[in-house]
């Protein structure tokens, strides 16, 4: 799975036989789950985070947005952080809420398509809790 996210892959890079062949060449006892079992685990590792963000967020009176914008010769990307302090300890907190492909739409198209911040299931409004979006 950390493959897969980390280096941005299609999930359906674990059905490709050329990766089973890695993955049994490394060690011949082990199989390459499949594309199927993969979106469900990534799907399981998405509510696990949402959960934290939102006991994290749960007293919190104000966030920042940030959304960043990159592109490279295989694509452009845009990406959506969010940054707040622990109402305790005063420490700074940051949660990756989104990174989508971009292929040739608005920005307010892609912030659009970005998840709804629908883990702000804290009794407040969304509005209340944002107290900036930083466009790069």
């Amino acid at each position: 799975m950390n493959y897969v996210i980390s280096n941005a892959r299609s999930v359906n890079t674990v059905d490709d036989t050329a990766f089973m062949a890695m993955v049994t060449g490394l060690n011949p006892k082990a199989s390459a789950m499949g594309a199927k079992k993969l979106r469900k685990m990534i799907e399981n590792e998405r509510k696990v985070f949402e959960e934290e963000v939102t006991a994290s967020m749960s007293s919190v009176a104000n966030v920042c947005l940030t959304a960043d914008m990159w592109s490279t010769t295989h694509g452009s990307w845009i990406g959506m952080t969010a940054h707040w302090l622990d109402e305790k300890t005063l420490a700074r907190k940051s949660a990756a809420l989104c990174c989508k492909r971009m292929k040739g739409q608005k920005l307010n198209v892609i912030i659009d398509k970005c998840p709804k911040l629908t883990f702000y299931k804290t009794g407040s409004h969304t509005h209340d809790l944002i107290s900036g979006l930083i466009e790069e």
